[in-house]
């Protein structure tokens, strides 16, 4: 799957092989003399992307489908994900809104929305009491490394889905199955988990911010000089905290707080687990799950 969202130019590769160097979970093979992803072990983390000095690897854009949806008179709905807040310019958050309105979207709506409903899941989850220990599934890389590389700890994946997905599910629901709903985020692993058959038919079209800023520039239109068009569901508040560090951890807790009924599920032991490559040694180890 890595190689339908990855897109390799073998003319452009030099042959210096950094990519087979730095690649965190080995899913890159020399082959024909040139580095080939093997589809089954990718989990489109992006670090080939980040670290190929010849720009060889290139992620395949959404943007054209999602130009087309317009063209053609489909209703389009965006989610944007939270990050939007620290990637892109704006003098105040309706000015965002306003923008992705102009390109002709029908409406832009945070992805935090579904945030909220995946929270309550977490912390009824825990108040349960009936996992020991959770590994968070809002990352689809992190997901990939568990389901591809250590399939033991399956067991401890949490059985809730991603807000991006909950959010494609509610958008779908309130507005009805014939609205195209765009996900925009910083995240390349989020083209393959819109994909995957198990939630199949919630997310039409992934662009990044780089699509969305290219768009912008091409219709010379800049978010600053954009109308104020506030976002008009809920507030989701603390729920846009999910992409920064222990953002679900603390969503859950503001929950707790609120008098959610959770028991005292987090000081009972319960361990939530924030996995990602980085810590793949300490999980292999199981040293995480021992604390």
């Amino acid at each position: 799957m890595g190689m339908e969202i990855i897109d390799f130019k073998a003319t452009k590769c030099k042959h210096c092989y950094k990519c087979v160097r730095y690649c965190g979970v080995k899913a890159i093979q020399v082959k024909d003399e040139r580095a080939v992803i093997m589809p089954d072990k990718c989990i489109l983390c992006g670090h080939c992307l980040k670290i190929c000095p010849q720009s060889a690897k290139t992620l395949k854009s959404d943007l054209n489908m999602v130009r087309g949806f317009l063209r053609e008179g489909m209703r389009v709905v965006v989610s944007i994900a939270p990050s939007y807040m620290g990637l892109l310019k704006y003098k105040t958050i309706g000015q965002v809104r306003g923008a992705l309105l102009r390109l002709g979207f029908e409406d832009v709506r945070e992805t935090s929305e579904g945030a909220a409903f995946v929270t309550a899941e977490y912390a009824k989850l825990l108040a349960e009491h009936k996992m020991e220990n959770i590994i968070t599934t809002c990352c689809p890389s992190a997901n990939d490394l568990v389901e591809i590389y250590y399939p033991q700890l399956i067991p401890y994946l949490a059985p809730v889905v991603s807000p991006m997905i909950a959010h494609g599910k509610l958008l779908k629901e309130e507005l009805g199955r014939d609205v195209k709903v765009v996900f925009l985020g910083p995240c390349i692993a989020k083209k393959k988990e819109a994909l995957d058959l198990r939630h199949e038919g919630y997310i039409d079209a992934v662009l990044n911010f780089n699509d969305i800023n290219k768009w912008l520039e091409e219709k010379d239109i800049v978010i600053e000089d954009c109308e104020d068009r506030p976002f008009t569901a809920f507030d989701p508040k603390v729920n846009r905290l999910y992409p920064v560090t222990n953002g679900v951890v603390n969503s859950v807790l503001a929950t707790e707080e609120k008098g959610t009924d959770t028991g005292s599920s987090m000081s009972m032991g319960r361990t939530i687990v924030l996995i990602c490559v980085r810590v793949c040694p300490a999980v292999k180890s199981k040293a995480v799950l021992s604390r």
